[in-house]
């Protein structure tokens, strides 16, 4: 509910409305181009709006369309006078601090909520067949249990690299990350802690799924991704299949860049 969510909306239909006319683009690749519609546009529009307003934790019902419809309208019928708008913004303060808090008792009821239901999950997949439990309360299940080695700190060091397909999901299977088309090498498991102890006991080959509680996966906060809700105190369900463990002999630079470690 801060008003520099604005910002980009204004800034893309600010473009598209002062865009001069295009002609086909034949200037890449010899073929010929034709301008993207004002229908498709107004989609692509629509569909990043929502998604801004829903990464902030809005619902549909949280926002009156008629009012919204005729700001956008007004906004783009004349050049914006940004120091009329804060000056607005600033008469209405109270009323989006009121929004704001009332956004925050929704998120944390449904972390509330959601940590009794994540309790249930655990305990009740904690009983069936195959599941596996370790001391820091990470479940997971050998659906195929792989040939080769598993973590060796002697062999690949303390921060080895994993070259590994998964899939991140919700309890209710609601899919969040999806890298199963080709692997990807991660020292650090996306930060996940429950992700990282799996790791280090797959041995290569496997495929396991891994239930983590959520101390080990995002935790108590409510998280808003790409127009995905991940209510705090969630259970992640990850899909893992391990292909390889080696040495990280990368050296990271300071300005970012990546080079091999040269050999003693």
């Amino acid at each position: 509910m801060n008003s520099a969510l604005l910002t980009p909306l204004f800034l893309a239909g600010l473009c598209m409305a002062s865009a001069p006319a295009t002609s086909p683009d034949t200037s890449n690749d010899g073929k010929q181009h034709t301008p993207p519609s004002r229908q498709d546009i107004s989609a692509y529009l629509g569909y990043e709006s929502a998604v801004i307003l829903k990464n902030n934790s809005l619902r549909k019902k949280d926002i009156d369309l008629p009012a919204f419809r005729k700001a956008f309208a007004a906004t783009m019928k004349k050049k914006p006078n940004l120091e009329q708008f804060n000056a607005y913004v600033d008469s209405i303060q109270p009323t989006i601090d009121a929004a704001t808090h009332q956004l925050e008792q929704r998120n944390l009821k449904l972390a509330t909520d959601t940590l009794q239901i994540s309790r249930n999950f655990l305990e009740e997949n904690g009983k069936k067949p195959g599941i596996v439990k370790t001391s820091s309360g990470l479940q997971y299940r050998i659906d195929q249990q792989g040939a080769g080695s598993a973590y060796d700190e002697e062999q690949h060091g303390e921060n080895p690299l994993y070259s590994v397909r998964f899939k991140l999901l919700l309890m209710d299977g609601t899919l969040l990350i999806d890298k199963t088309e080709k692997a990807i090498e991660t020292s650090d498991s996306i930060g996940l802690e429950g992700f990282d102890e799996a790791l280090t006991l797959m041995p290569v080959g496997s495929k396991w799924t891994l239930y983590l509680p959520p101390h080990l996966a995002f935790g108590d906060a409510t998280i808003y991704q790409d127009g995905i809700c991940i209510p705090g105190n969630s259970v992640i369900i990850i899909e893992a299949e391990l292909q390889s463990i080696k040495k990280d002999t990368r050296v990271i630079h300071p300005d970012g860049t990546v080079t091999d470690r040269p050999t003693q």
